[in-house]
C-alpha cells in the first residue's frame, strides 16, 4: 500500500465520527469524499485552461460508477449519499459527451473506458464544500497493484507487442517492476521511436523536498542543485569516481549501513552537508524517500498524463515518440516545484 493526503473540511472529519461508528465506514466516508474532491479540482484546472471557460457555478465532473466502486469501495453509494444528503456534493444525472474535457486522471484504467465513451449515461458531480488552509490533512491507502501508473504500463507493453507482462512488485518503496525495466534502452528502439522523460537527480531532489518540507530553510546541501548534483557531491567530497560511481556511492550511503561507505567520506558529508547527514542516518530515511518518488511518479504524474500507455520507470516514464508534443505541453505546465526534468529519445534501429 502506498498513501496520499488531503486536507479535509474538519466538519466533515467530525461530522463521520458521529454519525459512521466503525473506523472503516469514517475511512470510506472520508476518501469517498477525497476523490470527488481531487476529480472535481482537476475539472476546475482544465476549465481554466479552456478558450471560453464555463461558469464554475455549473461546472460538473463526470464519475462512472465503477471508478468509484475501484477508489471507494464497492458500497460506495452509501457514502455519495451521505455527501449529497449533507451538502458536502451536488449531483446531476445526464448524458456523457465529451471524454476528452475529463480532468486529467479520469482515463486511469483500461477495463474502465466504456464508461467513458460519449452518449453512455453517466452522473457527473459537483463539490459545494472545499477544505480551508486550517483544516485537518488526513492519509489514504491505495493500492499499487491498482495504480494507474501500472494499468498504463500494461497497456503500454501491450501496444508495441510485448508478450510478458508479468510485474513484480517492490514493498520497500512501492514501485513494481516489468519486464522491460533494466532492458528498455536496448528493447525499445526494436518497435520504434520512443522518447524518455525523467526527473534529473531524482533520489536526491525528493531529499531536498523532504528537508524543506521539515521546516530546513537553508543547507549546503541545496547548493549542489546549482548544475549537476553528482559532479558536485563528487567535487565537494573530493571523489575521484566516475558520475555513475557517484551516484552508487550517494545510493550506498543513503540506503547502505554505517560502515558502508568509507569513515573520510562520512566524516566529509557530515562536515559539509550535517542537516542532510543527520536526515539521512535516521532509520528508515532511505524508505521514506523512495516512497516519496514512487507515489510522485505514480501518482502525481502518470496517472494524470493525457494518454492511456507510458512505461512506467522509477524516476520517470518513457511514451512513443508520436506523443511527444502532447507530453512537452503536459510537462510545461506542471505546477512550478524544485522539480527538473530531462528528456531523451530512443530512435528505432
Amino acid at each position: 500500500m502506498y498513501t496520499t493526503q488531503s486536507k479535509i473540511p474538519a466538519a466533515l472529519v467530525k461530522q463521520a465520527q458521529k454519525h459512521f461508528n466503525r473506523a472503516d465506514t469514517r475511512h470510506n466516508l472520508l476518501k469517498c469524499y477525497y476523490v470527488f474532491l481531487d476529480l472535481f479540482e482537476k475539472e476546475l484546472a482544465s476549465n481554466k485552461k479552456r478558450n471560453n471557460p464555463k461558469d464554475e457555478r455549473n461546472l460538473y465532473t463526470y464519475i462512472p460508477s465503477a471508478y468509484l466502486e475501484k477508489k471507494v469501495c464497492k458500497r460506495y453509494n452509501t457514502y455519495k449519499k451521505w455527501l449529497a444528503d449533507n451538502d458536502y456534493i451536488k449531483v446531476k444525472e445526464g448524458q456523457y459527451q465529451e471524454p476528452h474535457t475529463l480532468g486529467l486522471g479520469l482515463y486511469d484504467d483500461g477495463r474502465f473506458t466504456e464508461a467513458y465513451k460519449p452518449g453512455v449515461y453517466c452522473k457527473s458531480y459537483q463539490v459545494l464544500k472545499f477544505p480551508k488552509n486550517e483544516d485537518p490533512i488526513v492519509e489514504f491507502s491505495f493500492n499499487p497493484k491498482l495504480s494507474p501508473a501500472l494499468s498504463k504500463t500494461i497497456s503500454f507493453l501491450a501496444q508495441i507487442g510485448i508478450d510478458n507482462k508479468k510485474i513484480k512488485y517492490d514493498n520497500f518503496g512501492f514501485r513494481f517492476y516489468h519486464c522491460l525495466y533494466n532492458s528498455y534502452k536496448l528493447e525499445l528502439p526494436k518497435f520504434g521511436s520512443f522518447t524518455v522523460y525523467d526527473i534529473k537527480s531524482s533520489i536526491p531532489t525528493f531529499c531536498k523536498l523532504e528537508m524543506k518540507e521539515s521546516n530546513i530553510d537553508t543547507a549546503p546541501f541545496y547548493e549542489l542543485f546549482d548544475g549537476d548534483f553528482y559532479a558536485n557531491w563528487a567535487r565537494e567530497l573530493d571523489l575521484t569516481l566516475s558520475r555513475d560511481e557517484v551516484k552508487k556511492q550517494f545510493s550506498t550511503f543513503l540506503y547502505g549501513k554505517r560502515n558502508d561507505v568509507s569513515p573520510h567520506v562520512l566524516d566529509a558529508i557530515k562536515s559539509k552537508f550535517p542537516a542532510f547527514y543527520h536526515r539521512a542516518k535516521r532509520n528508515g530515511y532511505g524508505q521514506l524517500i523512495t516512497r516519496l518518488e514512487s507515489r510522485y511518479m505514480q501518482k502525481e504524474i502518470i496517472e494524470n498524463l493525457p494518454i492511456d500507455e507510458a512505461l512506467y520507470m522509477f524516476d520517470g516514464f518513457v511514451i512513443r515518440s508520436e506523443f511527444e508534443s502532447i507530453i512537452d505541453k503536459y510537462i510545461s505546465n506542471l505546477p512550478e516545484s524544485e522539480i527538473t526534468w530531462s528528456k531523451k529519445r530512443l530512435l528505432q534501429n
